[in-house]
């Protein structure tokens, strides 16, 4: 999320038109939220429906579910096989099924939190004609963490206000069109849903918007004109407004497959049941917390403080779980000026202008990582001391990411060649009126042009990466032929330079290192924090014990760097709303978008680039 101003706040970004009765996209914990999609969460509202309430002489439910017992023959795909399971949702206790409600919030929020682009323009000039209203404040987010949000609410795309969260790279048009209905929709009253239990109002796909939104989506891919009714009354819809002014958005969704919410069936692969042991292992041996589902599971130690910032200490952290989880800790990042190290504060400009480029070509990497690394060469006559050579190194997690990268660098033979390069396409994509980069995105490419690239005054604190931009730039080599795609950026990187070259505080990009690289890496270090542990396959790549019968001694090894490191980190975050939260999704040491506002905060130039 942004902070208050205009240009940080994400439906206020230049250029962008609002409707009028449309507030910024409020904290998932400001109010009710309502998510409309084609194939709903029927199973799951029902459930925490029949969790709270408790019947009575004259509730009617008895009846009513008897009724649709008797009326129903269960077959293949009705949705009922649970029933036959005694129905496992309904078994969960309330606040297991709110908990895991709350890890959705926090996934759609963090997804709606950053990034995302405009329309593309053919879809915006036949949406606004189609549907009479502005469409260009509307914001499209397709990246990793918007693809495992779509897939925690089982969507292939949902809709929250002006923003539309993409579970894939790309849908075809008549989803982006059943999407932006959603948009009319919600611009002008409350549509329909049920509360999931944690402020989310889920829709489903037999109600009335979605039937209807489907059919739009249909018109208006085919060039036929969309029905512009809301359903229902509209006066009673109008009627609703004052929960819109509580802060309350609408979210709707759309199914995975075919209308119908759908499962993979049969058994997990072996990687998730290695995960599974070493998550019980950390758990149950170690004293630490699980956060997330199956698609997104973190596992954190938060160490408790005797004296912890003022910013841990906020009740308000305590309405989210993993805010809950590290109240009163000394591992929430808040932001800290990078004036003291100039080098690594550069390596991080380095590595959001490389995250934007491959963002822009579609690439999707997780993360970007930029290191520098000094190696002895021989001696230049007449001299006869040994020199040290400096040479740029930048990486991605992924194969393809990281051709587009070598492509880009080409024949260039200097570092400072490819990054004049790299700028000059950040900026054409920049002009762009579908592009939308955040005010930290902006604040590293000018850095990098003006104080690194350029001759500005000071330049020489930059030291050995000044030096390395006269020498190539190095980008690891793909790993897909040992299984390794996937492979974390700063792994690539250290395990692609000479060993021993690269110190703990001369890598740094837009993630910090999690649980599994500060434990290969950095361990003692203190110039980094080490983020949670994940038990992805990919996350784990290259570490013997990521075995089930290896879990325990893997648990053990993770909970003696995280220790020694004081605990696991996340990233303090605070919405447009002033509400405070943590994410995961910020740090090795990269700006969180909050840090764009002053908040009294030291504000000469140097010290404007912070971080958590």
């Amino acid at each position: 999320m942004r902070a208050q101003d205009q240009d940080k706040d994400r439906g206020g970004r230049p250029g962008a038109v609002r409707a009028p009765a449309r507030p910024p996209l409020a904290s998932p914990a400001a109010g009710l939220l309502a998510l409309q999609r084609a194939a709903g969460n029927a199973a799951l509202s029902r459930a925490l429906d029949e969790e709270r309430h408790e019947h009575g002489a004259g509730c009617g439910h008895q009846a009513v579910q008897r009724a649709a017992a008797e009326g129903h023959r269960h077959g293949p795909g009705c949705g009922h096989e649970g029933s036959r399971q005694q129905g496992v949702q309904r078994r969960m206790a309330p606040s297991g099924i709110e908990r895991a409600a709350e890890e959705r919030r926090d996934a759609l929020a963090e997804a709606t939190g950053k990034g995302g682009s405009s329309l593309a323009p053919h879809l915006l000039d036949k949406a606004q004609q189609a549907y009479r209203m502005p469409m260009d404040h509307v914001v499209v987010h397709n990246d990793a963490v918007a693809q495992r949000a779509a897939a925690d609410f089982e969507a292939r795309a949902l809709t929250v206000g002006n923003h539309i969260v993409l579970g894939a790279d790309k849908v075809d048009d008549e989803t982006m069109f059943h999407e932006l209905d959603h948009v009319r929709q919600q611009s002008q009253g409350e549509v329909a849903g049920r509360n999931d239990g944690s402020g989310v109002k889920v829709s489903h796909e037999g109600d009335d918007f979605e039937r209807q939104s489907a059919a739009n989506g249909r018109r208006v891919a085919q060039g036929a004109a969309p029905d512009l009714s809301m359903p229902g009354a509209p006066a009673v819809q109008r009627a609703a407004e004052p929960d819109r002014a509580e802060g309350r958005e609408s979210v709707q969704r759309m199914p995975t497959s075919g209308g119908r919410v759908t499962k993979k069936k049969g058994k997990a692969k072996d990687g998730a049941s290695v995960a599974a042991a070493i998550v019980s292992a950390l758990v149950d041996n170690h004293g630490w917390e699980e956060h997330g589902g199956a698609r997104d599971k973190t596992v954190h130690l938060p160490v408790k403080s005797a004296n912890p910032p003022a910013h841990a200490t906020s009740e308000g952290l305590k309405e989210t779980k993993m805010g809950g989880m590290y109240h009163g800790s000394g591992g929430i990042s808040d932001k800290r000026s990078f004036k003291p190290v100039p080098v690594e504060q550069a390596l991080r400009w380095i590595s959001t202008a490389a995250f934007n480029y491959l963002n822009d070509l579609g690439k999707q990497p997780e993360e970007v990582q930029a290191g520098v690394a000094g190696v002895d060469s021989a001696p230049v006559a007449p001299n006869t001391a040994t020199l040290k050579k400096y040479e740029l190194y930048i990486s991605s997690n992924k194969d393809t990411a990281n051709k587009a990268l070598a492509d880009l660098r080409g024949t260039k033979n200097t570092a400072r060649a490819f990054l004049t390069d790299l700028l000059a396409k950040n900026a054409v994509t920049e002009s762009s009126p579908n592009t939308q980069r955040m005010p930290f995105e902006k604040r590293h490419a000018s850095k990098l042009a003006s104080r690194l690239l350029g001759s500005a005054e000071g330049a020489e604190r930059f030291g050995e990466l000044l030096q390395a931009l006269a020498g190539p730039v190095n980008i690891p080599e793909a790993r897909a032929a040992t299984g390794e795609d996937g492979l974390h950026a700063e792994r690539r990187i250290m395990a692609s330079a000479p060993e021993g070259s690269i110190p703990a505080n001369r890598i740094a990009g837009v993630k910090r290192p999690c649980m599994v690289c500060y434990m290969e890496l950095f361990v003692g270090d203190d110039s980094k924090r080490p983020g949670p542990f994940w038990p992805s396959k990919s996350s784990n790549i290259g570490i013997d014990d990521y075995t089930v019968a290896g879990a325990p001694a893997l648990a053990a090894r993770i909970d003696a760097a995280a220790r020694a490191a004081g605990g696991t980190n996340v990233t303090l975050r605070v919405d447009c709303g002033g509400k405070e939260r943590v994410d995961t999704g910020h740090g090795s040491e990269s700006d969180s978008p909050a840090s764009d506002s002053a908040g009294g905060r030291d504000s000469s130039p140097e010290a404007m680039d912070t971080a958590a």
